[in-house]
């Protein structure tokens, strides 16, 4: 039980689990549900989900910029020497300056929703993959809370059942 309990608290929080000094200490508390949290929205996969979030948000941008106007510098330098017979030494320098002002561009609209989308899409899935963490752990969690209310009463029955032997056996006595 412990082995499966172990296993599916690294499939929420990550691999990075504190390590234990003693099962006793951790049979008998529960950890801290809000850091809990906060570990599973920082837990690897979920990184690799924000990361790709960002990323479908940062390509819709440029499929937005690409239906904007455009401005490019261009630079150029050309240099040429003889040195042989006479000394001749040319320079060469050019610069532009280019402006882009896209008139008509069908398919664009199109593209930026479907960019859109796209990163809605992945936001989504990061948002739906945060909640089914949670959902999971918050399960988890009650069904801890739960088991470590059963063994306390547990022990609680034995202990006043030991002392229900004890003062039989003296009584008998």
């Amino acid at each position: 039980a412990l082995r499966s309990t172990e296993y599916r608290l690294k499939r929420l929080v990550g691999d990075d689990l504190p390590p234990s000094a003693s099962y006793a200490a951790v049979l008998n508390q529960l950890p801290d549900m809000d850091e809990m949290k906060r570990a599973a929205a920082q837990a690897a996969d979920m990184q690799t989900l924000q990361a790709n979030s960002r990323a479908q948000r940062h390509y819709a941008e440029s499929v937005v910029a690409q239906g904007k106007p455009q401005v490019s510098l261009g630079a150029n330098g050309t240099a040429t020497a003889t040195a042989n017979n006479g000394s001749s030494r040319a320079t060469e320098w050019s610069a532009g300056l280019s402006l882009t002002v896209p008139i008509l561009q069908p398919g664009q609209q199109a593209a930026e929703r479907a960019a859109g989308k796209r990163a809605e899409a992945a936001e989504l899935q990061v948002r739906d993959a945060l909640n089914a963490k949670l959902y999971q752990m918050s399960d988890l969690f009650t069904s801890a809370e739960a088991a470590l209310d059963r063994s306390r009463r547990i022990v609680d029955i034995l202990r006043n059942s030991q002392q229900l032997r004890a003062a039989t056996l003296v009584q008998w006595q």
